[in-house]
């Protein structure tokens, strides 16, 4: 079930909002919810999106042990 929730803007953003909705012919509100869901998305990701952002930095990498040891050498130097 779709409840519906009030948000107060400033007279600029619903100003700038009317328009970019009357230039892309939508509701305001369906602006407000492409934004969310926007900013939503960036603010979270999934394991599996954490695991391929991790993986795409082709870091260099080396045996658990060996990376165990420079971990802990790092953090007494």
């Amino acid at each position: 079930m779709s409840r519906t929730h009030h948000i107060a803007l400033t007279s600029a953003q619903r100003r700038r909002l009317e328009r970019i909705a009357e230039e892309r012919n939508v509701l305001v509100d369906a602006l407000v919810r492409e934004a969310m869901d926007q900013y939503i998305a960036s603010s979270w990701l999934s394991p599996r999106q954490a695991a391929d952002c991790l993986f795409g930095l082709e870091a260099p990498t080396a045996e658990w042990a060996v990376m165990k040891e420079e971990i802990q050498r790092g953090a007494i130097a």
